[in-house]
Parts: C-alpha cells; structure tokens; sequence
C-alpha cells in the first residue's frame, strides 16, 4: 500500500527513526511525502519540497529485497503528481545506476558533480589577505523574532540569486537546530552574504549575492569553522571552480562527489555552497 504521510506523529508509523530533516519536510511540505508499506511496515518511503518554481526531491529509499517491483517508480509519480506548482525538478545523487537512470525517467539530466572536501584544522594552510571591507556578525538564534524574520528574509533574497529560490522555512530550521551557528556577511552595513557552521564542523550553506564577493565570505568562514573544530566539510557544487581551487590550496582535499541532476539549470551555482544532500 502506498499512502501519503500527513503532518501527525502517527502517520510515521513504522519508521524507527526519523530524522529532523524528514519531520521538516513533513511540517513544511507535506504533500510531497509518501510510503509504501507491506503488512504495516515501511518498506519504501519518498519526500520532496517546492521552493519557488523548484521541486527537490531530498530523500528515497526502498528495502532491498522489495526493490525491481516497481514500488519506487509508484512512489516517485505520486510524490511529483501535485498541485504545488512547479517548472524545475532536481535532485542530489548518488553514482548509483539505477537511481540516475530513474532521475533520468523523469525527465531530470546530470548538471554538474558536487565534491566533499575535509581538512583538518591544524593542516589549514589560507593562502589569503585578512578581508578588511566585507565584516561577519552571528546571528543570536535567541535574540528578538523581528530580528530574526529580517535575518531570514535577507537571506533568503541572497538564495533567490544563487540558488533560484527563496527559502525562508528551511533558515528557521537552521537557525534553530541545535548547535548550529549563522553569521551574516556585511558591506557598507549591506548584507551580502551568509553561512553556517554545523556542530560538526560543516560549512554550508553558504550564500552571495555577487560573485565577487565569494571568496572573501568563503574566507571568513572557513576561518571560522576552524577556531570552532578541529575538522572542516564543506559541499561545493563544481560550477564554483575557484572556491575548489582555493580550499585545495589552502590543504583541503576532495573526499567524494555526487552528482546534481535538474530538468534545467537554474541559480548561479558559483554563488553557493550547499546545506547537504537532503535539503540542498
């Protein structure tokens, strides 16, 4: 049986664990959610979000031995057949054949790879100049809910530039989720960019509304990230060949690669570094 996963805890019955990510894409979109079940257990599950004109699908899973039988095709028409509008579909993908050629079905292509860099923090070698015109503030997740609201909604601003869509629900849970941190980036009191810094050392996502302006806010965060933990990760879409070029520099090296898969190219790619496979 397949049925859509409504935004009460009973409806993720026979799931053993759910992931924050998973109870976002429930609170915020649930219309794109779906699971198969057999006998009450969740053998398949499929979810997706609409930003603006974009549809991502952040997650798809299905038990091995239920897998060829056509359950995951069912589950993928169902999570797309909506009334979310939409003009773009896209995906975070593994180099898994199967998947691809599934993403492929429907209409999405492979755009460009996304690499995964680490560094440890005492091999940090920054080849750059202290950034004097461009000025980082944190945001205080705890300070005043107009604040907040201004914070998101200028970010959100920012990632209609570089990532083609708005997306104001996912900052509220990324400034809430426990332990991460938020800096904005500033010129002439204008904010310009962002990022955020994972409680285990990840930067992204990160933001700019002007290509010029990546790599000193790049600069600033890795610098950040590395007073914070000793390890640093960061996803880097490959459009934004200089931020590669900088971090490899400055002792990073390429751990994996995925591929982003779209109907159509969207945003400006050498504008952004993302939050993660499943909300991009």
């Amino acid at each position: 049986m397949i049925r859509r996963v409504y935004g009460t805890r009973q409806s993720l019955r026979g799931m053993r664990r759910v992931p924050p990510y998973l109870r976002h894409v429930l609170a915020t979109d649930a219309q794109g959610f779906w699971v198969a079940e057999s006998n009450t257990k969740v053998i398949g599950f499929v979810c997706s979000i609409v930003r603006g004109s974009i549809w991502f699908l952040c997650d798809f899973w299905i038990v091995p031995e239920f897998q060829n039988r056509g359950i995951g095709r069912q589950l993928l028409k169902r999570s797309l057949q909506s009334d979310r509008p939409y003009r773009i579909t896209s995906t975070y993908s593994s180099l898994y054949p199967p998947a691809m050629r599934s993403y492929i079905m429907l209409g999405m292509t492979p755009q460009f790879p996304i690499y995964t860099l680490v560094c440890r923090s005492k091999d940090l070698k920054p080849t750059w100049a202290a950034e004097r015109e461009i000025k980082i503030c944190e945001l205080d997740p705890t300070g005043s809910q107009g604040g907040i609201r201004e914070a998101v909604h200028e970010m959100s601003s920012i990632d209609k530039v570089a990532r083609g869509s708005g997306r104001n629900e996912d900052h509220e849970l990324f400034i809430k989720r426990s332990g991460n941190r938020c800096w904005l980036a500033k010129k002439s009191d204008r904010t310009i960019g962002y990022f955020y810094i994972s409680p285990k050392g990840q930067v992204g996502p990160l933001a700019v509304k002007d290509t010029r302006a990546m790599l000193p806010v790049l600069h600033q965060a890795i610098e950040s990230a590395a007073r914070l933990h000793p390890g640093l990760t960061i996803q880097i879409p490959s459009p934004n060949v200089e931020s590669i070029r900088e971090l490899i520099r400055a002792g990073f090296r390429i751990d994996s690669h995925a591929i982003f898969m779209s109907s159509r190219e969207f945003g400006k790619m050498e504008n952004y570094i993302i939050s993660g496979p499943a909300l991009f």
